[in-house]
C-alpha cells in the first residue's frame, strides 16, 4: 500500500530559501554590528587582543559559523534560477565556491577564533608570552585572509560574472563586483603589512561584508518575489 505524501511545490521551496537568505543577511548584519572592532593597535598588542577573548567573543563566532551555513543553499538556488545556460554554468561554479568558502569560514571562526583562542588563553594573557601570542595573531590573520579570498572575494566575483553573463545589470552585477574588489584590496594591504590594519579590516573588509549582506538580502527578496509571481 502506497502512502501519498504532499510535496512542496518549487515555488514554495524557492520562497522558503529566499526567506532563509533574508534571515541569514540579517543575522550577519547583527553579528557584524556587535563584533568588537579591530584596529592596527589591537593587532600590534597581543595582550590587548587577549582582552577581547571571552564567552561573548566565542559565542558570536560560533553563531556566525552557523549562519554562514545558509550561504551555499541560497546562492546555489539563485544560480540555478538564472535565465541562460551559460549563466547557470557560472551559477554552478558559484555554488561550489560558496560551499568551499563556507567551509573555510567555519574553520576560521570555530577553529582559529574559538578553539585555538581557548588553547592560547595563557599565552594571550601572560606578559611573558608575547612571542606565542604574536604567533597566534599571525595565524589568525592567515586563516582570515584565506577565508576572505575563498569566500568574500571569490563568491562575489563569480556572482557578478554570473549575473553579467545572464544579461543582468544594476545591483546584481555591481554590488558583488564592488565587494570583490574591496576584499581583494584588503588582502593586498594585509599581506603587505604582515597583519590586519584599521584600513584593511575596519574599512575595506567590513565594507565588503556589508555589500555582501545587501546583495544576499536582495537575492532573498527577489527569490521570494519570484515565488509569489
Amino acid at each position: 500500500m502506497s502512502i501519498d505524501v504532499e510535496r512542496p511545490t518549487e515555488a514554495e521551496s524557492i520562497r522558503l530559501i529566499g526567506t532563509i537568505g533574508l534571515v541569514a543577511a540579517i543575522g550577519v548584519a547583527v553579528i557584524l554590528g556587535i563584533h568588537p572592532p579591530g584596529d592596527s593597535d589591537l593587532y600590534d598588542d597581543p595582550l590587548e587582543f587577549g582582552e577581547h577573548v571571552g564567552a561573548f567573543w566565542i559565542t558570536i563566532h560560533v553563531l556566525a559559523a552557523v549562519v554562514t551555513l545558509a550561504f551555499p543553499l541560497v546562492l546555489a538556488t539563485w544560480g540555478r534560477m538564472l535565465d541562460t545556460a551559460r549563466a547557470r554554468v557560472f551559477g554552478s561554479l558559484l555554488a561550489g565556491t560558496a560551499t568551499l568558502g563556507t567551509g573555510l569560514g567555519v574553520l576560521h571562526l570555530v577553529g582559529t577564533d574559538t578553539i585555538t583562542i581557548a588553547f592560547y588563553e595563557d599565552s594571550l594573557g601572560s606578559p611573558g608570552s608575547e612571542v606565542g601570542a604574536d604567533v597566534f595573531l599571525r595565524l589568525h590573520a592567515a586563516t582570515l585572509i584565506t577565508w576572505i579570498v575563498g569566500f568574500w572575494f571569490a563568491v562575489q566575483l563569480v556572482g557578478a560574472v554570473a549575473a553579467w553573463v545572464d544579461g543582468k545589470r544594476g545591483w546584481r552585477v555591481y554590488l558583488p563586483a564592488a565587494g570583490a574588489v574591496l576584499a581583494a584590496v584588503s588582502v593586498v594591504i594585509t599581506i603587505s603589512e604582515r597583519q590586519f590594519t584599521t584600513l584593511s579590516e575596519m574599512v575595506l573588509f567590513r565594507t565588503s561584508v556589508t555589500i555582501f549582506i545587501v546583495w544576499l538580502a536582495l537575492i532573498g527578496w527577489t527569490m521570494r518575489k519570484h515565488a509569489t509571481a
